[in-house]
């Protein structure tokens, strides 16, 4: 049996951003020359914690304009309550503030943690 969505989102997520290069403040994602740019655009090039989780849904979502399949709906917001569950015990903020304000490997720490909890319940 695979991984639950959200445990894969988690890791795909964290892959995703692993390299200090793919990982952005202060905007959900960013293109090579650093504007702005949708999570789910195809100039992204590096994400926030929250940015890179939007990008790592599957491709028959649309995230860009609030479409989403229920099942992956929920595997989606299951990973995002893991993320702010950790920042918030490891770090007393928010993800978004964690993302901004603790750095890179705070950031990977969180993703780490995150998957442990989500990890303990594998049911969809």
């Amino acid at each position: 049996m695979g991984l639950a969505l959200h445990v894969q989102l988690l890791c795909d997520a964290r892959a995703l951003i692993s390299d200090p290069a793919h990982w952005t403040t202060g905007s959900a994602a960013r293109d090579v020359s650093g504007a702005h740019v949708p999570s789910c655009s195809v100039n992204a090039t590096c994400w926030c914690a929250l940015g890179a989780l939007v990008r790592a849904m599957p491709a028959e979502t649309d995230m860009g304009r609030g479409v989403l399949h229920s099942v992956s709906h929920r595997g989606f917001r299951r990973a995002e309550r893991c993320l702010m569950t950790v920042a918030a015990r490891l770090y007393h903020q928010s993800l978004t503030s964690v993302n901004d304000h603790c750095g890179h490997d705070a950031v990977l720490r969180v993703f780490e943690f995150a998957i442990i909890l989500a990890s303990l319940d594998q049911s969809a």
